[in-house]
């Protein structure tokens, strides 16, 4: 199959990823507050499908805007990840379609459990003036042919969701995802895990040169 083909399959797996997924995280309802650390709120979320929770770190980047704040996340230098982001080992581009939409592999070390990997494609919204970006990505190893490296386990992101909202100078930001690790993990590592993986964005905030707006500075 060409690559053109699965192009559209990829294009569909993200739009019924984002279909499904909007109004879950734009929305606080069936949110359950988790901690505040580093000036980031994180809440988790539960489904009746017997799948995995769902996470979401909320912050605002202080004197950023959203279009420069993308640029960030959407490098594909590793070593400028990991400064950031210190888990991941690989940051393999399979297919870069546009500016806008390309399909991964990262490889993740996780503490204590198996490298794990997952092959997603993401694909980059915006509106008119670039004051509301939403980087949105979900698991498409089934449509891509990608080995599995011995010694990793292939997880899944159910979704993998970047909003950015510009407020004033700055730019209100929502992490969230819903990821299967697979493999057998005890319960509390996965919930560790999952929980805590919000809190690199106050390292990312130390890389861009910016700080962490504290909520009390916030006019909520």
């Amino acid at each position: 199959m060409s690559s053109e083909d699965n192009k559209d399959k990829y294009l569909k797996s993200v739009q019924q990823t984002r279909e499904k997924y909007h109004d879950i995280i734009i929305s606080q309802q069936d949110w359950t507050f988790a901690k505040e650390k580093d000036n980031i709120r994180i809440y988790t979320r539960r489904f009746n499908d017997g799948g995995p929770d769902m996470v979401k770190g909320v912050c605002m980047f202080e004197n950023i805007s959203p279009l420069e704040f993308s640029k960030h996340i959407a490098s594909k230098d590793l070593s400028k990840r990991q400064s950031w982001d210190s888990i991941v080992s690989k940051n393999d581009y399979v297919e870069t379609y546009s500016d806008t939409f390309e399909v991964i592999v990262n490889e993740y070390k996780l503490p204590a459990i198996s490298r794990r990997d997952f092959v997603h494609a993401k694909e980059l919204f915006h509106n008119e003036d670039s004051t509301v970006l939403d980087a949105v990505s979900t698991s498409v190893d089934e449509i891509a042919n990608v080995p599995l490296n011995d010694g990793v386990v292939r997880g899944r992101f159910l979704v993998s969701w970047w909003h950015i909202e510009k407020v004033g100078e700055n730019s209100r930001l929502t992490f969230s995802h819903r990821t299967e690790l697979s493999g057998w993990i005890p319960n509390w590592i996965v919930s560790l895990s999952i929980t805590d993986s919000p809190l690199m964005l106050s390292k990312l905030a130390d890389v861009i040169g910016t700080r962490l707006v504290p909520f009390s500075e916030q006019d909520e």
